[in-house]
């Protein structure tokens, strides 16, 4: 689960809780995890290891609600019953590609994470702020 290209565990416990939060809100959203394994689907090459490509901090968030470690919405997962509105059916997608070098795995590990741009805190504080404007509609 961290092979050395990977950076560190970077989420904070109120970042893991809020992703757990948001899957048991949203199933369908954020549930892609990305292994690599040169020799998947062939049976003379199943030899090696599986190795995670993306998706570390999504993987330790949701172990970590399932070991009891973090609660979401409040509630630890041994004592989470009751909850009506909360879908019992949250699955990952995990993919798994063949890449059959370092160099491509590390090569796409950069393409896949760094094109994105993170938000600025006030950039989603305006988001907050219109939302609690629907709120009070």
């Amino acid at each position: 689960m961290s092979p050395d290209f990977q950076r560190p565990h970077v989420w904070t416990e109120a970042q893991q809780i809020a992703y757990v939060e948001f899957m048991l809100r949203n199933p369908q959203s954020e549930k892609y995890i990305y292994f690599n394994h040169p020799g998947w689907m062939k049976s003379s090459m199943m030899d090696g290891q599986m190795l995670l490509i993306d998706g570390k901090q999504r993987i330790t968030a949701a172990l970590k609600f399932l070991d009891n470690e973090i609660p979401a919405y409040g509630v630890y997962y041994k004592d989470f019953t009751g909850f009506k509105h909360i879908p019992t059916d949250i699955d990952f997608e995990f993919n798994v590609m063949t890449m059959q070098t370092r160099k491509e795995i590390l090569q796409w590990y950069i393409d896949f994470n760094s094109g994105g741009t993170i938000h600025k805190p006030s950039e989603i504080q305006k988001v907050r702020d219109l939302l609690l404007e629907e709120e009070n509609k």
